[in-house]
């Protein structure tokens, strides 16, 4: 059978903006997914009808893992329906070449209602949920999570689920259910970028990460925990990093409240520092945030001198410090303050950067064509590659630096003071007002 278009895709691309997720539904999901990695190639390079020497896409992920089916997230904003066809008639052709019967092309099937977000969130206003943050530098530009975190964060989730009990996934806002088993199998490698599964029944556990960041959070939802469960909840999220401790840069406990009448305003918890202090400067020195617990690096013990008074060393010279305990953190309780202001003056270094954190240049209209601007980047900036149409990206060198070149101007994101320099030559290179935003800022 040849490869058709799904019910409502056309209806689909004739109400979207531009912002795309389309799936190829195929039974052999490994042919699947490599003609949506030839299909890529093909929609970069289609030209934008607002600028006809640059590229109507401005992002595209990689090959989103779905249980029946990889997709694509793409990036043509304000792109013309016509270009949203031609990047569906990309993808059946593709398929087709690839040897695809009975197979479709579509938006992905969701279920509406589910434990993460809408009606269906498990979240009760008020309960507190322990979170718990592990974070790694990454260098590659491939989408992956470190080897040794797969077993620990998958048997983690599983805790107490029966065997043959489904799993809630959700990749970027996509959600469904999965066999438990599969789980480990989404994270060697990564299903997609951001990746969220639920497991349990009335209290949930909850794991979260970025294959892009080598990020991920480790929380719960549900019903209320009694003082013991909520101890032990804790207690177990620290055992996790203590396993992980040669494998990671930084750890931090934390917990998140949702707002109700009993707690105006809530707390994001860990989801308000994620990714903060990660690009694009030092990202395995620079703290996002000081927390009643928290794993350091050996980079950290450098920068600071010595451990932290009552510190307690860990496995991959690691060290463990503590503030308190997490109840004592919470919003509005009397020894918050006081321990906030320990934790502050015994990281201070930790949370001061003096790396400006992006160099942005406005585009105006004297902006040389889109491609001339990526030869610019190309020779002020040798040894780097494009990771998609508009990212160029010089992460694994001495000096790294990601440069971003799109229709509103060029941002540069530099990892440190020489890449800085960098980034200011290449900003002299282009007209226009070039703004430098301030270094990351220390905790308040």
């Amino acid at each position: 059978m040849a490869v058709s278009l799904a019910r409502g895709a056309l209806s689909y691309l004739k109400g979207n903006d531009g912002n795309l997720c389309l799936q190829l539904r195929a039974v052999d999901h490994d042919r699947a997914v490599a003609a949506l990695a030839a299909a890529s190639r093909l929609i970069a390079e289609i030209p934008s009808a607002h600028e006809p020497d640059g590229p109507a896409v401005s992002y595209i992920s990689e090959p989103l893992r779905l249980p029946d089916g990889p997709a694509l997230m793409i990036d043509m904003a304000d792109e013309p329906v016509r270009l949203l066809r031609e990047v569906v008639d990309i993808l059946v052709a593709e398929a087709e070449a690839a040897g695809l019967g009975d197979a479709e092309v579509g938006p992905p099937r969701t279920q509406r209602r589910n434990p993460f977000w809408g009606e269906g969130s498990t979240e009760v206003a008020g309960v507190v949920y322990p979170e718990l943050l592990v974070r790694a530098q990454k260098f590659d530009t491939g989408m992956s999570i470190p080897e040794e975190w797969v077993d620990p964060l998958g048997e983690w989730l599983l805790q107490g689920t029966p065997a043959g009990n489904p799993v809630w996934a959700a990749i970027v806002a996509l959600p469904f259910q999965v066999p438990g088993e599969v789980v480990k199998s989404m994270l060697r490698p990564p299903a997609g970028g951001i990746v969220s599964f639920m497991a349990g029944d009335t209290v949930r556990r909850r794991l979260s990460y970025s294959a892009h960041i080598w990020e991920a959070i480790l929380g719960f939802s549900g019903s209320a925990m009694s003082e013991d469960d909520l101890h032990a909840a804790v207690e177990g999220l620290q055992e996790v990093a203590r396993s992980l401790a040669p494998h990671l840069d930084y750890a931090a406990l934390d917990y998140r409240q949702l707002g109700g009448p009993s707690t105006p305003g809530g707390r994001s918890g860990i989801n308000a520092v994620a990714h903060r202090g990660l690009a694009p400067s030092h990202p395995r020195l620079l703290l996002p945030d000081v927390f009643c617990w928290q794993i350091l690096s050996p980079e950290h013990i450098s920068l600071l001198g010595e451990p932290p008074v009552g510190a307690r060393r860990l496995d991959g010279d690691r060290f463990e410090v503590s503030f308190g305990k997490l109840m004592q953190w919470r919003e509005g309780t009397p020894a918050l303050g006081e321990l906030r202001a320990e934790a502050l003056a015994a990281l201070d270094p930790l949370h001061q950067d003096t790396i400006p954190q992006i160099v942005f240049v406005n585009r105006t209209s004297e902006w040389p064509p889109f491609n001339e601007v990526k030869e610019l980047v190309e020779a002020a900036l040798p040894g780097g590659r494009w990771t998609d149409p508009c990212n160029y990206d010089r992460r694994g060198l001495d000096k790294p630096l990601s440069v971003r070149v799109d229709r509103s101007g060029v941002m540069i994101h530099p990892a440190g003071e020489e890449a800085a320099a960098d980034a200011r030559r290449v900003v002299r290179l282009f007209p226009g007002e070039a703004q430098e935003r301030p270094a990351v800022p220390r905790a308040p």
